[in-house]
């Protein structure tokens, strides 16, 4: 049977219910049982606030000039024989090579060479400068042109990310 003690403390036994106002709570004040919600309110905040900074980094950080997708054009002969005629060491496998959307006069194109590299190929708009990079995978390949024929011109860098091309413009840096 469930008696309490002159002290107010309540021995149970599981005999007898025993009223509410005989049972000794062991339990946190009711201050220290706010502090798990307090945490996780926290770390809610914190998770948010880390969110929105990321957010904001990444739409605030540079973008390319434009993005290049495949037009589903094969190369023209005209380009496989000024690849051979020009650069032959490359060994870009003509077969491979897919049109890319045009970039300021320049034609675009990717592949492969021989080895199994991704080659990527940059045709100037007066066809007299061919830029041509193969790169290993996993290695990031860059194609920059420099601007031989227009001096004050910009440099382009066209950096292939998978089946797209991205084209960034370099305004041209006067010596001062």
């Amino acid at each position: 049977m469930g008696t309490a003690s002159p002290s107010g403390d309540a021995e149970f036994t599981g005999d007898a219910p025993v009223s509410a106002g005989e049972i000794a709570v062991d339990a946190a004040p009711a201050g220290n049982a706010k502090w798990p919600i307090r945490i996780a309110l926290v770390a809610g905040v914190l998770i948010a606030i880390g969110a929105v900074v990321t957010a904001v980094l990444v739409a605030s950080g540079p973008r390319a000039d434009a993005t290049l997708p495949q037009t589903g054009e094969d190369a023209s002969l005209d380009v496989l024989l000024l690849l051979v005629a020009t650069e032959p060491h490359f060994e870009v496998d003509g077969a491979t090579l897919e049109q890319h959307e045009s970039f300021e006069g320049w034609d675009i194109l990717s592949g492969f060479n021989d080895y199994g590299s991704p080659c990527l190929v940059a045709i100037a708009p007066t066809d007299e400068w061919v830029r041509i990079e193969c790169t290993p995978a996993p290695a990031q390949l860059v194609a920059d042109t420099h601007p031989f024929t227009q001096p004050d011109g910009p440099m382009i860098r066209f950096i292939l990310d998978g089946d797209t091309v991205e084209a960034w413009v370099y305004p041209h840096a006067k010596a001062q």
